[in-house]
């Protein structure tokens, strides 16, 4: 969805004082993002592989961080939710 767009169904549900879209798109994509990390979810096999470091402080995931070279490939679903729980 373009930002013009999300800012007007925003608008939209402010005036019935209910939650905003953005708030509802990031609940829907961390609800995926848990479902995604159990080894039976069809998503899995998308995942990075598990970091084995120990002695790096602790973070929202166990999952090496892929690096991204292009703005398209940053704003994938996997990249976009690993780096959100950093």
């Amino acid at each position: 969805m373009s930002a013009e767009l999300i800012g007007k169904v925003d608008a939209m549900f402010r005036r019935l004082k209910r939650f905003s879209v953005s708030d509802l798109l990031q609940n829907a994509d961390e609800d995926l993002y848990h479902k995604m990390r159990r080894r039976q979810h069809c998503l899995h096999h998308l995942l990075p592989p598990v970091r084995v470091v120990d002695k790096l402080r602790a973070r929202g995931h166990p999952f090496t961080l892929p690096e991204y070279n292009t703005v398209i490939h940053k704003k994938s679903f996997v990249v976009r939710s690993l780096y959100s729980l950093i």
